[in-house]
């Protein structure tokens, strides 16, 4: 079951994609439309850094519709297929926040952890008090030295 969850991640196409305002958004790409020139992005999450270097999810755009999000491409700056290790806490961030409204902590548990097993997933990711960042220290280096 392992490795098709991971099989599973890796075929998935989990892109960021740092947007002209500064936003760095994590989204599971359904498809790009070259007429539109527009990316359709399912399930878009703003993926952020704090001083300490661990990175945090948070809700882009809040909407009660299933549909993709259109983005225009002159938003973006560049877009990079994110790691296995990203594509897991998405993941977890967006099962979490889907299965919140129906089920108990307790419930949400047992699902993740048969879902994501030590040896798929050995993230501490939060959501309703669940703790979904990502330590990436090599990127928030580069990222501090960036912005300077």
């Amino acid at each position: 079951m392992i490795n098709a969850i991971n099989d599973f991640l890796d075929e998935q196409l989990v892109n960021g994609y740092r947007l002209i305002d500064g936003n760095y958004i994590i989204a599971l790409e359904e498809r790009y439309d070259t007429e539109e020139d527009t990316f359709y992005l399912l399930d878009p999450v703003q993926f952020d850094y704090d001083d300490s270097g661990r990175g945090t999810f948070k809700p882009w755009i809040h909407t009660d519709s299933e549909e993709a999000i259109p983005l225009q491409a002159y938003r973006i700056l560049t877009s990079v297929q994110t790691s296995h290790e990203l594509k897991i806490a998405y993941n977890r961030y967006n099962l979490i926040s889907k299965l919140s409204s129906v089920m108990t902590n307790k419930e949400i548990d047992a699902v993740l952890n048969q879902l994501f097993p030590d040896q798929v997933d050995s993230l501490d990711s939060s959501v309703n008090g669940k703790d979904l960042s990502v330590d990436d220290s090599e990127f928030y280096e580069w990222r501090s030295n960036w912005n300077n």
